[in-house]
């Protein structure tokens, strides 16, 4: 296998059936080393209200590596399987997830 070939690559056929499937206006590509140099992609979608609810439940009770496990269950559409079978890939790929959560700032006025 070539260094520079992605283990789980989706073609954009496979992504768009994703959108469509799950409702979703974009699909985030991650993208994982291994100790080898092997790049390995993973596919999430945006987490839900409930997912961000359950990490916090659970970063409460000092699971944080617990529910950004299950987060990570909740929101990953495909790529390589690697991922989910090594804890050190599996760790980078949770990390990334987190930071899919970006607080949006809104603006109110009173009128």
């Amino acid at each position: 296998m070539a260094k520079d070939e992605l283990i789980g690559y989706a073609d954009q056929a496979q992504i768009d059936e994703w959108k469509q499937k799950h409702k979703c206006k974009f699909i985030h590509e991650i993208t994982t080393e291994d100790d080898e140099g092997n790049k390995h992609v993973t596919y999430v979608k945006n987490p839900s209200l409930d997912l961000l609810q359950l990490l916090a439940s659970k970063a409460k009770q000092n699971q944080e590596l617990t529910g950004l496990k299950l987060v990570l269950e909740g929101v990953r559409l495909g790529g390589s399987q690697e991922i989910l079978e090594d804890d050190m890939l599996k760790l980078s790929v949770m990390k990334a997830v987190g930071s899919l959560f970006k607080r949006k700032e809104s603006d109110v006025k009173k009128r």
